[in-house]
């Protein structure tokens, strides 16, 4: 819990509250006026945030009213941050750089050849969401991005050595030089449309485990419904059989059969009832909530190679990070996805997953999800 504890005295003393570490793993805090009525807290309190608490301590857990007030008193602040990066590191430069770029970038229908290595500055955005998916359970998970704004290449290898080394440097990230990076900041607007083409492949992804379950309870309850009305029916059945083998007025086996029709008919629509509560039951919301945004610059050695396919060409590059000492991964330009392989399409050349190089649904010809987002080309038929 000491991880907690520091995160909960960091909140305070940024809410102008005094703290003092106290053991076994608790917190001393000294209120000024302004707060007190906001945090609900004394002048003078002590804090406990483990098994074993302090002499005189509250235990606050995360579930705790403390946790939550913090929360609204602090609501934005602290949700962006920029900065520059210069690991000592920086001088370390890639080897093989084409064997490097032959792994990540596996083409089936063009090629590539490198054009050089440079030493550059790019900027890293990282996204850091929360998401919520309810459906007959509830799971909530954490989602981290990073994408390289120059190429919108994936960076999320660089999660855990960037977090080690903020650690080492603290709060003394040198201030951003706009002017060092040849591409512009995205803006707001286009960090907006990044996150509404493709979070929903990547939040796929990532509940892939928690539908998988999903989609098997259902499977499961499916086939038991099935059996049981299957026996309903198989029994209503055997019994008009049997009346009828035993009658011999026709008057009364006509008035049998209606009534086998009537109880058919009853089990088939309690099916279908029950069949759409199970529908309902297990149809999954997911809500996304954006906890933090960090966009930060790094020197990379950039690596740039020539797309190659039938006659068209273009210019595209990856970046080797020192930190992490990784290239960064290619994913599908079209829904931001990764995969193991791509295809280049024929107009822009655009790096897609073989799921936006799909057939459409209506005329069954591929055609590039990047260059027509939202309808086919050939037919018109929406996605």
């Amino acid at each position: 819990m000491s991880e907690f504890r520091d995160v909960i005295a960091r909140a305070l003393s940024a809410s102008g509250v005094l703290t003092e570490f106290v053991e076994p793993d608790g917190v001393e805090t000294l209120t000024p006026d302004a707060m007190r009525k906001i945090l609900d807290l004394p002048e003078f309190a002590r804090l406990g945030f483990g098994s074993e608490l302090p002499n005189g301590a509250v235990r606050v857990t995360p579930e705790s009213g403390l946790v939550d007030r913090l929360e609204t008193f602090i609501s934005t602040r602290g949700m962006w941050l920029e900065g520059l990066v210069k690991p000592a590191v920086f001088a370390s430069a890639p080897s093989e750089p084409e064997h490097l770029v032959q792994k990540r970038l596996v083409l089936d229908n063009g090629t590539f050849r490198l054009a050089g290595v440079d030493k550059t500055l790019t900027r890293y955005l990282f996204f850091l969401f929360n998401m919520t998916a309810v459906s007959d359970e509830k799971r909530e998970e954490t989602l981290l991005v990073g994408i390289n704004e120059s190429n919108q290449a994936r960076a999320d290898h660089l999660a855990g050595p960037l977090l080690d080394f903020l650690a080492t440097v603290g709060d003394r990230l040198d201030a951003p030089a706009k002017v060092l990076c040849e591409q512009q900041p995205w803006t707001a607007k286009q960090a907006q449309d990044w996150c509404m083409r493709c979070l929903p492949a990547l939040v796929r992804s990532q509940l892939s485990p928690f539908l998988s379950g999903m989609e098997r309870r259902m499977t499961n309850d499916m086939d038991r419904l099935y059996a049981y009305y299957t026996d309903i029916r198989n029994e209503a059945w055997t019994r008009a059989t049997t009346k009828h083998r035993k009658n011999k007025d026709l008057k009364t086996d006509s008035g049998n059969a209606e009534q086998l029709k009537l109880r058919l008919d009853a089990a088939n629509r309690e099916y279908l009832a029950k069949v759409a509560d199970l529908t309902r039951k297990y149809e999954m919301s997911v809500e996304i909530k954006l906890i933090q945004a960090v966009r930060l610059a790094f020197p990379v050695s950039r690596i740039n190679i020539q797309l190659m396919r039938r006659k068209g060409t273009r210019r595209y590059n990856l970046d080797w990070n020192p930190l992490s000492k990784q290239l960064d991964d290619v994913c599908c330009e079209a829904c931001g996805s990764l995969a193991k392989s791509f295809h280049l399409c024929d107009d822009h050349l655009h790096i897609i997953c073989p799921a936006c190089f799909a057939d459409c649904h209506s005329c069954r010809k591929p055609y590039c999800r990047g260059c027509h987002p939202k309808q086919c080309p050939k037919c018109g038929a929406k996605r």
